[in-house]
C-alpha cells in the first residue's frame, strides 16, 4: 500500500512540475520494496523522467538502468536512458539505446521519431570530426580510396551539415566537436570545414558535376551520375541521397552484422576500431528505406542484394524447403526423396566417408549447410555457443507449445541437426585420418581393437588426474585414446562474481561484517574498498581452474594420447549436448568408453572391459553400472584400492522426479555372477561398447537442453529398441573417488556479479529472460524423455524426435513391460526396483518403493 501512495504521490508532484519532490516520492516508493518487477521498473522509469525533467542527467540514466535490469523486454526504459544520455551529450550511446528499443517494438513512432533526431545529431558531430583528422592513403578503408561523385557530394553534404550544427550547437556539442580542432576558436573551426568543403567541390567540378559550387547549408543534394556508379549500383540496393553510404558494417572474422557505430563485434568480440577487421554492409535493410529493419519480434534475415527479402514473398514455404536440395524442394520432407539432413544420415561414419567443408570452406553439399544456416538466420562461419544459442531462441519462439507452427519448429530442428552432424563428421574424418596415420607410423595391427574415453569435465580439478591415472593403469596404453570436453571459466572475469569457491567465502565474510555497518554511505565505501582483494583472490582462483583444464597439463608421455574440446562453462546446458559434442572427437576406434570425471581404475583395466564384453551372450552388447567408491589415490601410478566387498553393483529403479521421469540408483548383486548379467538400464558415467552403439545407431540428443533427469532412461529406451542390450560387469575395473562435499554443477551457479554481486539471492539464477529461456529449455526437455517413453504430457504438442526417437528392432512396449516402468500411471512394478532382476539376486533385496 506504501508504494501506492507513493506512487500516486509522486505523479501528482510530476504533474505540477514539481521534479525534485516527485523524485524523493519515487525512492520512497522503491524503498518499500513492494510488488513486482514489473512495478519496480515503472518506478524507476518515472525517477528517471523526473531527474530529466530537472536535469539530473546522471541519476537518470542510472535509474533507467536499473529499469532496464528489471524488465529488459520493456521499452520504456531504453527509452528513458536514451533521454539521458541525450541530456549527457552521449549521442552514440543513445542511437545504441533507440536500436535497441526498436528491436522490441518496431512500430514505436516515438521511438522512431526520436532515433531520426539523434542520428542526424550523431552524424552532424560524428562528419565534423571525421573530416579533420588526416589519414594516410594507404591506410583508408579500401571503399574510401576511389569515390564516386554520390559519395563526394555524399561527404560534401556532410561538411555543410556541420558547418550549420556549429552555428546552432551548444556549449556541450562544441565541447565535442573542440576536440577534433584542438586550440583553434568557433570561427576557425568553421573556417576549416569550408576550406574542406571547398576541396570536395573542386574534385566534383573535376569528375563532371554540372554544380560544381554545391547546394547551399541545409539543402540535400542529389546524386550525379559517374560511370562507377553504373557498376555499383548492380551490387548496391539504391538508396536515398540524405542518408550515409552504410549503415551497417560486417565483422571480418565470423561474418556478424552491426551498426556502423559499434566499436566491438556482438558475436566474437573483435575491436572494430581498425577499418581491417570489417566492410560496409550494403546488403541489410537500411532505416527510412523500402524495407524495414524489423519484422515484428523476429530479426529479419539478411536481405538479398536486390535489396529484396532474402526469404522472397512465400516465407513459410521457403522455411520448410530451407534444408533440402534444389531438386528436392516443394516434394514434401520424405526423406527417401533427398532432405538434406536424410544425405546426412546416409553417410556411415565408421568408413570412408565424404569430406564436407563447414565453415567458410567450398564442398559439394554446401548449399545443403547454406540453407540450414539461412534457416538459422546466421553466417556459415557461426561458432557453436552463437548457434546454440540462437537455435534455442528460435525454438522457444516456434515451438508448438508457444503457439508456433509444427512445420516451422520440424524445420528448424531439422536444420539444427544438418549443422550439427556435419560439423561431427568432419571433425570424425580429421581425427580418423590422424589416427590411422599413426597405426602405420608404429606398425600397430589393424586388428588390434582401440578404446576411445569420452569425458565430461565440468570446472573439476579432478579431470586431469583422472586421466592420468586412466592412461598409467591401462595395458595397452597405445591403443586407448581419451576424448575430454573441458567445461571451465575460460575467459577473464573484468568484475567480482560468485562462481569461484574461495571468493565466494570471502565475499560471504565481506557481506556478514557489511551488514552490521549502520551506515548506508560507509557500508558502500566498505564494499568498494573490499573488491580489489576480491578480485585478486578470483584471479589466483580462476588461473588454477585454468591450468587443470589442459592436456598440457598431463606429463609429456601422455600428451598425444588426449583429443581436447574447450567450452565456456557458461555456455554449457547439461550432459545430453556435452556427450553429443564429444562426438566430434572420435578418430574410428572399435570401441567406446564413457566415464566421469573422478573415477579410479584398476590394473589392465582395458584387458578386462575387453573380457567382459566378449562374455556377453549377444553381439550388440554394452556393460554398464554404477561405480563403488574408493579411497582416492594420491599415487597415480597405484592401482585403485578395491572396498572389501567387491559385488559388482547393477542399475535400479528408486522411483520419480517431479516431473514424473525414472530416478535410477544402484545396489550390489547377492553373488558375484558367472556371467555379466542382463539389465534394462544405462548408465551415462560408465558404458562400455562398440562404437556403432553411441556413433551410429543412438547418437546423443542435442535438443534435451538442461535436463536433470532422464537422460539415462531415454538411451535405455532407444538402445533397446535399436537392438542393443545392456550388461552389468561380473568385476568392478573403475571405483568413484568423488570425496569431497561440493562438487560444482550446472545448477547450482550462482550468475550474480559486479554492481549486482550482492542482489537479492532470487537472481542468482540469471535474468528473468535468461530464467524463461532455461526453464522452457528444461520443460521442452522433460516432455521429449517423456513423449520418449510413451507417456507424453496431456499439455504439450508432439514433436517429431527423428533420428533421435526409437528404433525399429523392438517395441517400446517390449521395454517397459520387462522393465518394469510405467510412466503414464508413475508407478514401478517390484522388478524395476530389481534391474529387471529377481529379488533374490539382491544382495539387500529390492529398494523401499519410493512412487510419486
Amino acid at each position: 500500500m506504501e508504494t501506492k501512495s507513493c506512487k500516486r504521490r509522486g505523479m501528482e508532484a510530476f504533474r505540477a512540475k514539481r521534479f525534485e519532490e516527485a523524485c524523493q516520492w519515487f525512492e520512497r516508493a522503491l524503498r518499500a520494496k513492494e510488488g513486482g518487477e514489473s512495478q519496480t521498473a515503472a518506478l524507476y522509469s518515472n525517477l528517471a523522467a523526473a531527474n530529466c525533467a530537472r536535469q539530473d542527467y546522471k541519476a537518470a540514466l542510472r535509474a533507467s538502468e536499473r529499469c532496464i535490469r528489471e524488465r529488459p523486454d520493456w521499452i520504456k526504459g531504453y527509452y528513458r536512458r536514451a533521454e539521458a544520455l541525450v541530456g549527457l551529450q552521449e549521442f552514440e550511446k543513445a542511437e545504441r539505446a533507440l536500436l535497441s528499443a526498436l528491436e522490441l517494438d518496431p512500430e514505436e513512432p516515438g521511438i522512431r521519431e526520436m532515433l531520426a533526431q539523434v542520428t542526424q545529431q550523431n552524424d552532424r558531430i560524428e562528419g565534423a570530426r571525421s573530416t579533420k583528422i588526416p589519414q594516410k592513403h594507404d591506410t583508408l578503408p579500401y571503399w574510401s580510396k576511389s569515390q564516386s561523385v554520390h559519395e563526394l557530394t555524399q561527404e560534401l553534404q556532410n561538411l555543410t551539415n556541420a558547418i550549420g550544427a556549429i552555428e546552432i550547437a551548444t556549449e556541450g556539442e562544441l565541447n565535442v566537436l573542440s576536440k577534433s580542432f584542438p586550440g583553434k576558436s568557433v570561427e576557425e573551426m568553421k573556417a576549416s570545414l569550408r576550406a574542406q568543403a571547398n576541396e570536395k567541390r573542386a574534385l566534383l567540378a573535376s569528375r563532371g558535376s554540372p554544380d560544381p559550387a554545391g547546394p547551399p547549408p541545409g539543402i540535400a543534394s542529389s546524386p550525379h551520375t559517374d560511370p562507377t556508379d553504373t557498376i555499383d549500383s548492380a551490387l548496391k540496393p539504391e538508396r536515398s541521397s540524405n542518408l550515409p553510404p552504410f549503415q551497417k558494417i560486417r565483422c571480418k572474422v565470423c561474418g556478424n552484422i552491426v551498426h556502423r557505430h559499434m566499436k566491438v563485434c556482438t558475436s566474437c568480440c573483435l575491436p572494430l576500431t581498425d577499418s581491417k577487421f570489417f566492410e560496409p554492409c550494403f546488403d541489410v535493410p537500411i532505416a527510412g528505406g523500402e524495407v524495414p529493419i524489423y519484422q515484428q519480434s523476429k530479426p529479419r534475415e539478411i536481405a538479398a542484394r536486390s535489396g529484396q527479402d532474402a526469404l522472397g514473398p512465400n516465407l513459410s514455404k521457403l522455411r520448410r524447403e530451407a534444408c533440402q536440395p534444389p531438386q528436392s524442394r516443394g516434394k514434401g520432407r520424405d526423406e527417401s526423396k533427398g532432405s538434406a539432413l536424410s544425405k546426412l544420415r546416409k553417410r556411415k561414419t565408421h568408413g570412408v566417408t565424404k569430406q564436407t567443408t563447414l565453415f567458410g570452406g567450398v564442398g559439394k553439399e554446401d548449399n545443403i549447410l547454406t540453407a540450414a544456416y539461412t534457416r538459422l538466420g546466421l553466417p556459415s562461419a557461426t561458432g557453436q555457443a552463437t548457434l546454440r544459442k540462437r537455435y534455442f531462441e528460435l525454438h522457444m519462439e516456434e515451438h508448438p507449445d508457444k503457439g508456433g507452427e509444427a512445420e516451422d519448429h520440424a524445420s528448424l530442428c531439422e536444420a539444427y541437426n544438418c549443422i550439427s552432424q556435419a560439423s561431427i563428421l568432419e571433425s570424425q574424418n580429421m581425427h580418423k585420418q590422424d589416427a590411422d596415420a599413426e597405426c602405420r607410423a608404429q606398425g600397430s595391427s589393424s586388428a588390434s581393437a582401440r578404446i576411445f574415453v569420452a569425458m565430461v569435465c565440468y570446472r573439476d580439478s579432478e579431470g586431469i588426474r583422472t586421466i592420468e591415472h586412466l592412461l598409467r593403469m591401462a595395458s595397452h596404453k597405445d591403443r586407448v585414446t581419451v576424448g575430454v570436453l573441458w567445461q571451465y571459466a575460460n575467459t577473464e572475469f573484468q568484475d567480482v562474481t560468485r562462481y569461484f569457491t574461495e571468493v565466494n567465502i570471502l565475499t560471504a565474510e565481506i557481506e556478514n561484517r557489511a551488514v552490521n555497518i549502520p551506515d548506508e554511505g560507509e557500508r558502500q565505501k566498505y564494499l568498494e574498498t573490499c573488491l580489489p582483494q576480491q578480485l585478486k583472490l578470483q584471479q589466483r582462483e580462476q588461473a588454477k581452474e585454468i591450468a587443470s583444464h589442459t592436456r598440457k597439463s598431463l606429463p609429456d608421455d601422455l600428451q598425444a594420447h588426449v583429443r581436447e574440446m574447450h567450452m565456456n562453462f557458461l555456455d554449457a546446458d547439461g550432459s545430453a549436448y556435452s556427450h553429443h559434442l564429444l562426438e566430434q572427437l572420435w578418430g574410428g576406434e572399435e570401441f567406446i568408453f564413457l566415464i566421469d570425471s573422478r573415477v579410479r581404475f584398476v590394473k589392465g583395466w582395458d584387458v578386462l572391459l575387453m573380457e567382459e564384453h566378449s562374455c556377453c551372450p549377444s553381439s550388440k552388447s554394452i556393460l554398464t553400472g554404477t561405480c563403488l567408491y574408493s579411497k582416492p589415490q594420491e599415487d597415480l601410478g597405484t592401482a585403485a584400492e578395491e572396498p572389501a566387498d567387491n559385488r559388482p553393483p547393477v542399475i535400479t529403479a528408486v522411483g520419480f522426479s517431479r516431473g514424473g521421469v525414472p530416478i535410477f540408483s544402484g545396489q550390489r548383486l547377492k553373488e558375484v555372477p558367472q556371467q555379466p548379467k542382463p539389465t534394462f538400464f544405462w548408465n551415462p558415467s560408465f558404458s562400455f561398447s562398440k562404437a556403432e552403439a553411441l556413433m551410429n545407431d543412438v547418437r546423443y540428443d542435442p535438443h534435451m537442453a538442461h535436463l536433470d533427469h532422464g537422460e539415462d532412461i531415454s538411451m535405455a529406451v532407444r538402445f533397446f529398441t535399436h537392438g542393443w542390450d545392456c550388461f552389468c560387469p561380473r568385476r568392478n575395473v573403475c571405483f568413484s573417488s568423488d570425496s569431497t562435499p561440493y562438487r560444482k554443477n550446472l545448477w547450482d551457479e550462482d550468475h550474480r556479479s559486479g554492481y549486482r554481486l550482492y542482489a537479492e539471492p532470487y537472481e542468482s539464477s540469471g535474468t528473468e529472460q535468461e530464467q524463461d529461456l532455461k526453464s522452457f529449455q528444461r520443460l521442452s526437455s522433460r516432455r521429449r524423455v517423456l513423449q520418449l517413453l510413451g507417456a507424453p504430457d496431456s499439455d504439450a504438442s508432439q514433436i517429431d524426435l527423428g533420428i533421435h526417437g526409437v528404433g525399429e528392432s523392438r517395441s517400446l512396449e517390449s521395454f517397459l513391460s520387462g522393465s518394469g516402468v510405467d510412466c503414464k500411471a508413475g508407478e514401478l512394478h517390484p522388478h524395476a526396483r530389481c534391474g529387471g532382476l529377481p529379488a533374490h539376486a539382491l544382495a539387500f533385496g529390492p529398494p523401499p518403493k519410493c512412487d510419486r
